[in-house]
């Protein structure tokens, strides 16, 4: 089944925004899982075992819309490969967001450099 081209275009503008800095992603009580609320929606990102998905709700908790990729190998589509970087590339940032990475990095860095 082809992956709707708007559900597409949703994943790859919330990737790009959350690049600039400009989604605020938090962590959950699962550590594979970030979530963000956007207006009257919200997005959450998970990794899975081998896989990579994405779900846009609406703010009755009503799903939207479910993006999932699997690692690409032989066997895989061309479209899933594509859906699988986008997931992961998202899944990245929002991790990195989420957990203050950079900050919590930079600090580790400046307490090296004082020893």
């Amino acid at each position: 089944m082809a992956i709707e081209r708007e559900y597409l275009d949703v994943a790859e503008k919330l990737r790009e925004r959350t690049e600039e800095g400009k989604v605020n992603w938090r962590d959950t009580f699962d550590q594979n899982t970030f979530v963000t609320t956007l207006e009257r929606y919200s997005f959450e990102i998970r990794k899975l075992r081998n896989a990579y998905s994405l779900i846009m709700k609406d703010l009755g908790e009503i799903e939207l819309f479910e993006l999932d990729a699997v690692q690409p190998d032989p066997e895989t589509s061309p479209e899933n490969d594509r859906v699988h970087i986008l997931l992961e590339n998202l899944y990245s940032w929002a991790r990195r967001i989420a957990l203050n990475v950079d900050d919590k990095v930079s600090d580790i860095k400046n307490f090296l450099d004082k020893l």
